[in-house]
């Protein structure tokens, strides 16, 4: 039963083996560019939320609040950003009778979905353990209003969400009884539709990596929308990023990553057949070196989303790189600090700064 071909992908993924052939480096042109007006940005908690952000084909950043709560602490709110600055608050819910719940992902396509995770505590055993865990996709408006509440039924654990321009669903997850991955369609009200198996031709691999470094490879993996269809990517590799369709169809590209680079994100450009995707630097492992040293150097590259060509890179005047959040409309979208005037910090006396969203064309 086993969707082998898909399973193929983070066997690879995880291996030397079954890279792409090399090829020749594409002549990409630079594009040096300047946030020149930007706005402030209120009410945005500074503890580590906008750290893992995902942005809409209208150009708003989403958030989620409850990537550094724990335990019963943990909350389902997310926070959008608009690049006028404006903050937003969006509260999401979960059934009256489940005692926990949290965001295990979510997605800015047409709606905004939320796959949460809900449990049930058994207050009889000692340690409190869950005694019954579902899972939900919450699906509103971009303003978090209006909020439908879709339970999911599924033999596999459900980890990634995305939505298709036309209303259905895709889910990225884990088997566990399979010890496989399982990369299912959705249909509006939640049922399954059917299963994706990607890259087939991988599937007679006779690598051997173990189930958990092919779940942890999973759960970095991300769905980014591009039009009316998903991009499924996996960070931290240079590996292919599949282009889905709602009917099944899988277009994969290879991009054209530098050497001695690897993916790190994909940005979402609104599907006008370019991908801009950030890219991060190999660390170099040196036997018995323990300092982490600096962090990893982060460029930003534009690249055709059928031939994976590299077509230019983007550098920024004072802004880095890791600030840029979104690439929908043409522009480029970054939410950064910057001096804010003469202001100085009391306590130690150093300049004092503000978060403000900027946008540049690109």
């Amino acid at each position: 039963m086993a969707h082998a071909g898909w399973a193929a992908v983070f066997l690879a993924a995880t291996s030397i083996l079954g890279q792409s052939a090399p090829r020749a480096a594409s002549a990409s042109h630079d594009r040096a560019l300047t946030f020149s007006s930007v706005a402030p940005v209120l009410g945005l908690p500074a503890d580590g939320s906008r750290e893992r952000g995902l942005c809409s084909s209208d150009g708003l950043s989403y958030f989620d609040a409850s990537a550094n709560s724990t335990g019963d602490s943990r909350v389902l709110d997310l926070y959008s950003v608009a690049t006028t600055g404006e903050v937003r608050r969006l509260s999401r819910t979960a059934p009256v009778e489940f005692t926990n719940a949290f965001n295990r992902d979510f997605f800015p396509g047409n709606s905004l979905v939320t796959l949460i995770e809900a449990q049930k505590r058994d207050t009889s055993e000692p340690d409190g353990s869950p005694r019954e865990i579902q899972y939900f996709l919450s699906v509103s408006d971009h303003d978090g209003d209006g909020a439908e509440m879709l339970p999911l039924n599924l033999h596999f654990k459900p980890l990634k969400v995305a939505q298709f321009g036309s209303g259905e669903f895709a889910v990225l997850g884990w088997d566990e009884a399979n010890q496989l991955e399982e990369l299912a369609i959705l249909k509006e009200d939640g049922s399954l539709r059917r299963f994706i198996d990607l890259d087939e031709r991988s599937s007679g691999s006779q690598t051997r990596v173990a189930p958990s470094a092919r779940l942890a490879s999973l759960a970095g993996a991300e769905f980014v929308p591009f039009g009316k269809n998903v991009l499924l990517a996996l960070p931290g590799t240079a590996r292919p990023i599949h282009q889905l369709t709602d009917w099944g169809r899988d277009l994969p590209v290879s991009l054209d990553i530098p050497p001695g680079y690897q993916l790190h994100d994909v940005l979402n450009s609104g599907g006008i057949m370019r991908i801009v995707a950030r890219v991060q630097e190999i660390p170099a492992l040196e036997k018995g070196k323990t300092d982490k040293g600096a962090p990893p150097r982060q460029r930003m590259f534009e690249f055709n989303a059928y031939t994976g060509e590299r077509l230019r890179e983007f550098t920024f005047d004072n802004v880095p790189v890791s600030a840029i959040r979104c690439a929908a409309n043409n522009s480029l979208a970054a939410i950064f600090e910057r001096p804010a005037g003469d202001a100085a910090d009391t306590n130690g006396g150093a300049q004092a700064t503000q978060l403000v969203v900027g946008t540049v064309l690109r």
